[in-house]
C-alpha cells in the first residue's frame, strides 16, 4: 500500500509538470505568432521545440526567442 501511494504521488507530479509544460509551450507558440504575424508558421514552430528535446523551459524559451529574432531578419 505504502509503496502504491508514493507511485501515485510520483505520477501525480509527473502530471502536473507535464501540463505546466504545455502551458509553457502554448504561451511561447503564443508569443511567437503575435511577433511573427504572417509569417508564423506552427510546423516550424514545433520543429523548433521538438529538435531541441528534453532542456528546463528557460532554455527552450531563449532558443524561441532566437528563433523569433532570426526569422524576423528574414
Amino acid at each position: 500500500q505504502e509503496n502504491q501511494n508514493t507511485a501515485d504521488r510520483r505520477q501525480r507530479k509527473m502530471v502536473k509538470k507535464t501540463e505546466i509544460g504545455q502551458i509553457n509551450i502554448r504561451e511561447l507558440s503564443n508569443k511567437a505568432q503575435t511577433q511573427m504575424g504572417d509569417n508564423f508558421d506552427i510546423r516550424q514552430f514545433q520543429r523548433q521545440v521538438l529538435e531541441t528535446g528534453c532542456v528546463p523551459l528557460e532554455l527552450l524559451e531563449n532558443k524561441i526567442d532566437r528563433w523569433i529574432g532570426d526569422q524576423s531578419k528574414s
